[in-house]
């Protein structure tokens, strides 16, 4: 079972961190604003940066290449045509100012200082002012932060504290005026096994550097031919793991047989992205802002990432598709909605890149239950055609537990039809230990 932990707290850090869960629908506002519809350049822009944090949700290897342009007046900028150094910057500021009356929050406002300053050295590459067309930095997971500060405060930053999830990023000048971004996540960040891949391209990081240090070592390269790439800076980090713990290893993850990489499944399962795309867009249409936004908005991200995490894992229950294989968008998000409620509860963490969420607590943030924002997503009668299967129900009171507990219907939730009934799950349901 996960560890509980206090939402509000939570919010209240990704506040002062300058984390929005909202921001992309009101990107998509900004749309239906000017133009009534929404650009598709938007639209890959919005898929990119949610089908990333998506991925990084799921437990699994993953790397993503994206490329993006340069624009001599603003720099590097996304598929928008929207400069990124001023929203880098912007962030960056807004965490120091934070960090002024919470200290806990310098560590990460180094970080982002340190993530200010590559991009300013990538741009000045693409414009001629430095050599080299490589740029290789690191990101191990904050190890000092995690043993001071604890799970709950580096999850809502977005850190992965059970995998000790770090990167490594590779910066590849493509063509005059393009970059192809490469960033591998790494599990099991290794202090020495950065030192490791510093060392091959020609790096020495000195053994007293903490992890919080380590981005500010960053290797500037020629490589016309192409030799660096994410094999060559993962062979060395691998290799150190497994002199040191045995066994092979692949971005810090013990090899397993035949393991998907998990950003190129997520953007395969086109039937969910169908979904979650409408989804979006009745948001970005509909009339909530604010917290209750929010809150509607990290459901909905959570309901795509729980379907895709039980599809990734072999074990998502796929709803019963047309026999002719066309795209059904109620049966997708039967599928999202169940899936969301088992994640609810087993109180999982989703954690992704900027922020993490807990699931399957009552909702502080919104006078609605959970189960009431699902129903505002999705509609009423999400639940109807859910697989029931012979179980016993965890709801304390349930009749079916009168004399003694005796096996009836239950949905995904191990919940019987009788008090799935009920207005408010969450006032009656107990966890199985």
């Amino acid at each position: 079972m996960e560890q509980v932990v206090d939402n509000e707290v939570t919010w209240a850090l990704q506040e002062k961190a300058g984390f929005s869960w909202a921001s992309v629908i009101y990107k998509l506002r900004e749309d239906l604003a000017e133009a009534g519809a929404i650009r598709p350049e938007t639209w890959r822009q919005v898929l990119a940066e949610e089908q990333s944090y998506v991925a990084e949700a799921i437990d699994g290897p993953q790397v993503t290449d994206f490329e993006i342009d340069y624009d001599p007046a603003l720099g590097l900028i996304d598929q928008r045509g929207e400069g990124l150094r001023e929203s880098y910057i912007a962030k960056y500021q807004t965490v120091k100012g934070a960090a002024e009356t919470d200290p806990r929050l310098d560590f990460y406002a180094h970080r982002l200082e340190l993530d200010v300053s590559a991009v300013l050295e990538l741009e000045a590459m693409l414009a001629g002012e430095l050599d080299g067309d490589s740029l290789v930095d690191w990101s191990p997971f904050p190890q000092e932060a995690y043993r001071a500060e604890g799970r709950q405060f580096l999850e809502a930053l977005g850190y992965q504290p059970e995998r000790l999830m770090g990167f490594i990023r590779l910066c590849k000048i493509v063509a005059p005026g393009r970059v192809r971004l490469t960033s591998i996540v790494i599990d099991n960040s290794d202090l020495e096994a950065f030192r490791a891949v510093a060392e091959v391209v020609g790096l020495s990081i000195p053994p007293e550097a903490g992890s919080d240090d380590f981005p500010a070592y960053r290797a500037r390269l020629s490589d016309p031919a192409g030799h660096i790439d994410k094999d060559y800076l993962l062979a060395p980090y691998d290799q150190k793991m497994a002199e040191r713990y045995g066994g092979e290893f692949r971005a810090g993850r013990p090899v397993k047989a035949e393991e998907v990489e998990v950003f190129d499944f997520v953007r395969r399962q086109s039937d969910l992205q169908a979904a979650y795309m409408a989804k979006l867009e009745d948001l970005a249409r509909g009339p909530l802002t604010g917290q209750p936004l929010a809150a509607a908005k990290i459901r909905l991200t959570a309901s795509y990432w729980a379907a895709a995490k039980d599809r990734y894992q072999g074990g998502g229950q796929l709803t019963d598709q047309p026999a002719d294989g066309r795209f059904d968008q109620g049966y997708v998000e039967q599928e999202m909605a169940t899936a969301l409620q088992a994640a609810e509860a087993r109180y999982e963490t989703m954690v992704g890149c900027g922020g993490g969420w807990q699931l399957g607590q009552p909702e502080k943030l919104l006078e609605n239950s959970p189960e009431s924002i699902l129903r505002f997503i999705f509609g009423r009668g999400f639940e109807r055609s859910w697989l029931w299967k012979d179980g016993f129900c965890v709801v304390k009171g349930c009749e079916s537990h009168k004399p003694k507990p005796k096996k009836v219907k239950v949905g995904p939730c191990s919940v019987c039809k009788h008090c799935q009934a009920k207005d408010d799950l969450k006032r009656f349901l107990t966890l199985k230990k």
